[in-house]
């Protein structure tokens, strides 16, 4: 029988060539403490996922918090980490897919220098009025950019899955942990219509030497199947986009259990459907399918808001929903 999913969300960018310093991941992980930040070159935390309004209409959320140690990039000729050490951005968007309507923002932490922070010892992030902070009753998220006012509580879910060897992956080194599936629920405020949501989030948390002159880029596919069941597709690129050593895919059933797919198994082919950005010209493949090894069935992802296109420094990325529809194991 066919199998309708949720939605997904996928990230496509490329890297900064800048040269950054800072510490390697460590293999052994205790919370809360690993919720919070390192030493590390570059980390990144991503929240993500999928709700549903009180009038059965669909929305999709990001919000991104970067930090990272820097040599290379300068202002009047000193280098930043001078003024500012680690950098720190922060990115937040919406997707309303009946109105088919994509906001986006994007926060630096400079010249605001202290409007940024992260914790070292628990999960409580910050940039200015954009927040996300660990709770006895689960994850706090709050954000508000051009007309959307974000207010979330994630509660427990699904378990950790720590990805590569015990979490660390050796190309390029860093230490990375997901949480699949998260029950989310609170209120989206959109042009001054305020909404009750709920529905399911997804949580990442990376961190080491992530930036390197042979990574060219990442692709990222979450998919939240209506069974419970995540597929996960990462994939590291090098100059000549091709996967390197630390891209993976597993699928993550419905009791949490992860099992890895060999990724040279997994197709993930662009089917030609595409869409061109009228304010960076790239264009943008918008439709793809996902076929799995062992004859375990294949996904068609496709979108219903093609605009969903996110200024981010280096280079723009695109980062959005997808609906996705197929089989999986009979399903």
């Amino acid at each position: 029988m066919s199998r309708a999913a949720a939605v997904l969300l996928v990230l496509l960018g490329g890297c900064t060539r800048h040269v950054l310093v800072g510490a390697p991941p460590v293999a052994d992980l205790s919370f809360p403490r690993d919720h919070g930040a390192h030493p590390a070159q570059t980390e990144w935390w991503h929240f993500h996922g999928h709700l549903t309004d009180s009038k059965a209409r669909q929305h999709d959320f990001f919000l991104g918090f970067v930090r990272w140690h820097t040599d290379e990039d300068r202002a009047l000729f000193l280098p930043v980490r001078f003024a500012v050490d680690p950098g720190q951005a922060a990115i937040f968007s919406m997707t309303d897919r009946e109105g088919r309507k994509y906001r986006s923002r994007e926060k630096y932490a400079y010249p605001d220098l202290w409007a940024a922070g992260a914790a070292d010892d628990h999960l409580e992030l910050r940039h200015d009025d954009w927040s996300v902070r660990e709770t006895p009753e689960g994850m706090q998220v709050m954000a508000s950019a051009q007309g959307v006012d974000l207010a979330l509580l994630l509660r427990d879910g699904k378990a950790m899955v720590r990805e590569g060897k015990d979490g660390l992956f050796d190309s390029p080194p860093h230490l990375f942990y997901t949480l699949p599936r998260l029950p989310a629920e609170g209120t989206l405020t959109l042009d001054g219509e305020r909404l009750e949501v709920h529905g399911d989030a997804w949580v990442k948390h990376e961190w080491g030497f992530l930036y390197t002159d042979a990574v060219a880029g990442w692709v990222w596919f979450g998919v939240q199947l209506d069974d419970g069941t995540e597929l996960q597709v990462g994939l590291i690129k090098d100059r000549a986009w091709q996967p390197m050593g630390g891209s993976f895919a597993e699928v993550i059933d419905a009791q949490g259990v992860a099992q890895r797919l060999e990724l040279t198994q997994v197709g993930v082919v662009q089917t030609g459907e595409a869409w061109t950005s009228p304010r960076s010209g790239i264009t943008w493949p918008v439709h793809w399918r996902l076929e799995l090894p062992e004859r375990r069935g294949s996904l068609e992802l496709s979108t219903t808001v093609p605009d969903q296109e996110m200024f981010s420094f280096p280079t723009p990325i695109w980062a959005g929903s997808l609906e996705v529809h197929g089989t999986l194991d009979g399903h």
